[in-house]
């Protein structure tokens, strides 16, 4: 699991990929550009001139809503796994931290991980039609830097490379992982989207 956290890292942050230079510097960029221009402009200005462009507006207000029904999907799913991990015991700890068969059938037998794909792929296009680059969201293991060289990976798919043979604590992990990445991503958009409102 280490390797899979580290691979979302460079996936979202680019940790100086050349495979991902345009998420690095647009991520410098934006953050340039917060301290430089931003700094002068208050949240209301930034606001009214927003409103002042109603399909800009509207563009974000949908991008925080399909952000927020994805993260409410991940949510579900994690509440399904502890559920057939058998819940919560007494003090309200894990009852069942090592569940790995049932965790397996519901995510990759059950489907309920493809479904993720799906939807953080069709919310990585959404992204893209917003202008943002290079933020493939979900891991795919033939594509990503650090694990496509890496021989043991080359017969994974998404669902076996989060959910096969990991334990409740693994599989709650990767969710966590994928909604950092998800608000980060959803972050730079919004900056974009300012930046291209506000710049002179």
């Amino acid at each position: 699991m280490k390797e899979i956290a580290f691979a979302l890292v460079v996936l979202c942050f680019g940790c100086g990929s050349k495979e991902y230079p345009e998420q690095h510097d647009l991520h410098n960029h934006l953050l340039e550009y917060s301290t430089m221009t931003f700094h002068h402009q208050s949240i209301e200005q930034l606001s009214n001139l927003l409103k002042q462009d109603s399909v800009r507006y509207s563009d974000i207000l949908e991008l925080r809503s399909s952000t927020s029904e994805l993260i409410k999907f991940i949510d579900d799913t994690q509440d399904r796994m502890i559920e057939v991990s058998g819940g919560y015991n007494e003090n309200g700890l894990y009852f069942n931290p090592h569940s790995k068969e049932q965790i397996e059938t519901l995510m990759i037998r059950e489907g309920l991980a493809t479904k993720l794909k799906t939807q953080l792929d069709d919310y990585s296009d959404l992204l893209k039609s917003y202008g943002l680059k290079q933020n493939q969201i979900s891991i795919n293991p033939q594509q990503n830097p650090l694990l496509k060289h890496d021989p043991k990976y080359n017969a994974y798919s998404f669902e076996r490379l989060h959910f096969e043979d990991a334990d409740l604590v693994e599989s709650i992990s990767a969710l966590q992982m994928y909604k950092s990445a998800i608000l980060l991503n959803e972050g730079l958009t919004i900056n974009l989207m300012l930046f291209e409102k506000c710049s002179p």
